[in-house]
């Protein structure tokens, strides 16, 4: 449940990282998918 949790919030982020709002975001956001894989 709380991996789903993280993903969609992973989502949003990816999104504003699109709109150029947040370009930290995205890569905070692949360092938690790396952790989640290990």
């Amino acid at each position: 449940m709380k991996r789903l949790n993280m993903e969609y919030e992973c989502t949003i982020q990816d999104d504003l990282f699109i709109k150029g709002k947040y370009r930290d975001t995205k890569r905070y956001c692949i360092s938690q998918e790396r952790y989640m894989n290990k």
